[in-house]
């Protein structure tokens, strides 16, 4: 993946500040706030649009029935589709279709795929000692729908492997990427694991979130830390996926109780199922043939490799930055800059823009690179190491931020390494970072260098502009990112 470099970083240009800017005003109820004194957990960074969650749900879960047995019992499902259809009804943000499925697998797990498609394993109702526990384990996986963790978890995979395609529409060329398009490239539908494995900040975003949507809907939230210490008395070998190794369960057990602490105690009403209800579903179970593991009934195809593209940019002559100079203003007021007259501006409509002289970007195979250019934007820390501290309330620090772009940027650009950073320096606009890259990007068969300047924003977000040049022609171009960067006002934007 390391021939992608300028391009990812456009993506992550491009699409951070209207994607997450728009994610986080989806249509919701009023039962959907969260409790008065509970966390706030805002979605984080996502491509996809709720309607396309639902479309990969859809899609998924029809892959998914055909590869695991489902429990066909009316009394079951029944059991399963009114605690379910409960707690969705104060789930938070995007008010998505929910449906619930019962696998004959005798694992303790659950999933959920995106749009609301959430499947329950048999061997969880056989283990639950309450209707609460059961809510607990569906609200969990609740959770993970409404902040759309497996579209935000896609949506960081398709920012390292489909920014080429997505720079084309800063080039004038629209690429059109549908729904299935965007999918396939990351691994496709059904059992997709970038669908079922979170970070440890998204699993504890869904406790958190579960255990306000547990109170909103009647349940206690000390139910969903009961199947938790039922988790750790089986055998591990049958829990480690619902526990996902992170956090430990004690740690997950520990920011419950410190959640349900948060919520007011006239939420915690009994829950008016009749706990004759759970005892009558597992008397079905019990009756039934003995179920297998998980692990013995997916048949998960591993994703397409990568098919690696052939040959090399080939850059033309380019000419001399111009003396003279346009100007450019955002449209959403965040900054204003200058550059060479000569260079071409692409707006990307928002706060982000491109800058580039004629023939300083390459293409092939249908690909484009930027070889000579510099590419200003607003950036939404989306590892999990920033996301972890939004959820622990936490302050992102400038450094925090800035390590975490460039982290984005290393991941999709292995060759690049950091040469050298500078400490924040003060400009009129405020505190700025400066970090130099290097690396011998084998698109181009060159030895680049990528400059990246960073400013705080508020909201934790952050301002970069990226410069980059071939390494044998820095020294000339020096004088134009300085230039630039001089003349960079950043304002407050929207």
């Amino acid at each position: 993946m390391s021939h992608r470099i300028d391009l990812r970083t456009l993506v992550v240009v491009i699409f951070l500040a209207t994607a997450c800017g728009g994610e986080k005003n989806v249509p919701s109820s009023s039962s959907s706030q969260p409790p008065s004194g509970g966390t706030k957990v805002a979605p984080g960074f996502n491509l996809f649009r709720p309607e396309q969650d639902i479309e990969i749900g859809k899609q998924s879960a029809g892959q998914v029935e055909s590869q695991l047995p489902l429990v066909q019992d009316k009394t079951v499902n029944a059991f399963v589709e009114r605690v379910g259809r409960r707690l969705a009804a104060n789930a938070p943000g995007y008010q998505f279709p929910y449906e619930f499925h019962v696998i004959d697998a005798s694992d303790l797990n659950a999933f959920a795929l995106p749009g609301g498609v959430v499947f329950i394993n048999r061997g969880v109702l056989e283990s639950a000692r309450n209707e609460g526990e059961v809510a607990g384990v569906l609200a969990h996986e609740i959770s993970h729908v409404a902040l759309r963790h497996g579209t935000h978890q896609a949506s960081r995979a398709y920012v390292a492997q489909a920014g080429v395609g997505l720079l084309g529409s800063i080039f004038g060329s629209h690429i059109g990427r549908g729904t299935a398009a965007m999918v396939n490239m990351i691994g496709g539908f059904g059992l997709n694991a970038l669908f079922l494995k979170y970070s440890r900040t998204a699993e504890s975003e869904a406790d958190i979130e579960g255990c306000q949507v547990l109170a909103r809907s009647g349940y206690d939230p000390a139910d969903m830390i009961s199947f938790f210490k039922t988790l750790e008395r089986v055998d591990k070998r049958r829990t480690v996926a619902f526990l996902s190794d992170h956090p430990s369960p004690a740690l997950r057990i520990e920011r419950i109780q410190k959640e349900a602490t948060l919520l007011p105690t006239a939420a915690h009403t009994p829950a008016p199922g009749d706990a004759a209800q759970l005892h009558s579903v597992q008397d079905v179970l019990k009756s039934m043939p003995p179920s297998k593991a998980l692990e013995q009934l997916a048949q998960v195809a591993p994703p397409p490799s990568e098919s690696r593209q052939r040959g090399r940019i080939v850059i033309p002559p380019i000419a001399p930055p111009s003396g003279e100079t346009a100007s450019y203003a955002s449209k959403d007021g965040m900054f204003h800059i200058s550059y060479p007259a000569n260079w071409k501006l692409y707006d990307n409509g928002s706060s982000g823009a491109t800058f580039a002289p004629e023939g300083g970007a390459g293409t092939i195979e249908g690909t484009t690179e930027i070889v000579y250019g510099a590419i200003a934007s607003e950036y939404d820390p989306i590892g999990d190491a920033a996301a972890q501290k939004q959820v622990e309330g936490g302050v992102i620090t400038l450094t925090d931020a800035t390590d975490d772009l460039i982290a984005q940027i290393r991941r999709s650009s292995p060759h690049l390494t950091a040469a050298e950073r500078d400490q924040p320096a003060h400009l009129p606009s405020g505190d700025v970072i400066e970090c130099v890259l290097r690396g011998d990007n084998p698109r181009t068969g060159m030895a680049e260098r990528v400059t990246v300047v960073t400013h705080a924003l508020s909201g934790q977000h952050l301002f970069f502009i990226i410069f980059v040049t071939p390494e044998r022609d820095a020294a000339t171009y020096a004088p134009v990112w300085k230039g630039m960067l001089d003349s960079l006002q950043i304002g407050s934007g929207r």
